[in-house]
């Protein structure tokens, strides 16, 4: 098994101290092609200045196993994602790639554990026969489910 840090060979990014790369990393067919992709949570990852905005990071799977070719990474300041990334959101704390709507292509949830200063939000793409898509994105967090807005971390230790 191959080691896979910022700095192998197609995966986006740069590896640096202390950006959290692999802090979640599950692995779901978010395309249907019948092999699972890899979901890796950067929940430090500094997006220019913004620093611990954080970012996930999905690589496709292959009849070989994770291929190198094709990752993609997704921010807050990706097209289509609500919201914007600020400093300490931790946009990829928690990671999960799991069939809900069980058309055989796996929804992509990430977790902003400290998004809004502590209250936490989980943003969820849906699956397609390209991957997880942006259109229809959603955000969703205390405020929206009418809870109190409070210090929670929501979306925290996310499981499928």
């Amino acid at each position: 098994m191959a080691e896979l840090t910022q700095d192998s060979a197609g995966v986006p990014g740069a590896d640096e101290a202390n950006d959290g790369f692999g802090g979640s990393v599950p692995i779901g067919d978010a395309d249907g092609d019948g092999y699972g992709d890899l979901a890796i949570g950067v929940n430090f990852e500094d997006l220019g200045t913004t620093e611990d905005a954080g970012a996930a990071i999905l690589m496709n799977g292959s009849a070989t196993g994770v291929s190198r070719t094709g990752a993609r990474t997704i921010t807050q300041n990706t097209a289509g994602v609500p919201g914007a990334a600020e400093a300490m959101d931790y946009f990829g704390s928690d990671t999960l790639l799991t069939d809900v709507t069980r058309d055989g292509r796996a929804e992509f949830t990430i977790t902003a554990g400290f998004e809004d200063e502590g209250i936490g939000a989980v943003t969820a793409l849906r699956g397609s026969a390209t991957g997880p898509v942006t259109d229809g994105a959603r955000t969703f967090g205390p405020g929206s489910l009418g809870q109190v807005r409070s210090y929670s971390a929501f979306g925290a230790n996310l499981i499928g």
